[in-house]
């Protein structure tokens, strides 16, 4: 695949910006950023974690010791199961707002992100209740085809928050903007999957070799923190950049992109 250059002028020169185009170049770009803003994505990632662990806590670990029946505790195990479902898509939803704004170097305040992700909620869970549904049925038959779907949808969340395409179009969208690039788009969120598998593989076998105390438990949560935080983060950077490299979205300037500033600020 050729490398996507573009002009910008500053303070009177000209810059030759390479846009990451390579599923490698988009991981690493989308990892820089993660680690560039950890602070101001943490809050999100711990409010999720708080709220999952709280739902966890009321609809399986109290009534587990407080009722007996069998058919309320698995109702409701559904029903938190479903709460927690939603709360990982406003967590998500919530990161990869904050992605979009990053790369458009707008502000980010835990508050905005939040009021906007909220403003984006219903369009981008129904359609997601859709994409995951597909890919879920997909699943059940052979694996393979569920496989397939998911490549397919990866672009629909920004297809929803960007461009204002939900449901069916979301998904339609997503496939037209993926087309000729389903295998780099698997590639980049294979690898960021990848990435902290090895590290937290890393963390427990440095944990093991402590054998065990207080040092090495603090430092296996601050590690586990540091990861989920960083890994999911970079996802969804990922899933931007793969979005901003590849919509050919009409421009006042057709040399901008907003990945241009974002690249002249790391070189």
């Amino acid at each position: 695949m050729e490398e996507k250059e573009s002009a910008t002028t500053h303070v009177g020169v000209n810059l030759r910006l390479r846009l990451p185009t390579r599923a490698l170049e988009v991981v690493e770009f989308g990892y820089k950023l993660a680690c560039q803003h950890f602070c101001q994505l943490l809050p999100i990632v711990l409010f999720t974690a708080t709220f999952l662990i709280i739902t966890g806590v009321l609809f399986t670990v109290v009534p587990y010791y407080t009722t007996n029946n069998q058919v309320v505790l698995t109702v409701l195990e559904l029903i938190g199961a479903l709460i927690e479902l939603l709360i990982v898509q406003i967590g998500e939803l919530c990161l990869l707002v904050a992605a979009i704004e990053i790369i458009h170097r707008r502000p980010v305040t835990t508050s905005s992100i939040i009021y906007k992700s909220f403003h984006e909620l219903c369009p981008n869970l129904a359609t997601t209740l859709i994409n995951r549904f597909v890919v879920f049925m997909g699943l059940c038959f052979c694996i393979v085809p569920g496989f397939v779907f998911w490549v397919l949808f990866i672009l629909q969340p920004m297809a929803t928050v960007v461009e204002g395409e939900w449901g069916c179009s979301g998904i339609s969208r997503s496939m037209e903007l993926g087309k000729g690039h389903h295998m780099r788009n698997f590639v980049v969120m294979f690898l960021t999957g990848l990435v902290p598998l090895l590290m937290l593989t890393l963390v427990v076998t440095v944990s093991a070799l402590l054998a065990g105390g207080v040092l090495a438990s603090v430092g296996f949560i601050i590690s586990l923190i540091i990861i989920g935080t960083t890994s999911w983060a970079a996802t969804q950077f990922c899933v931007a950049t793969l979005y901003y490299i590849t919509t050919d979205a009409p421009r006042s300037d057709p040399e901008y992109t907003p990945l241009n500033t974002v690249v002249e600020d790391m070189e």
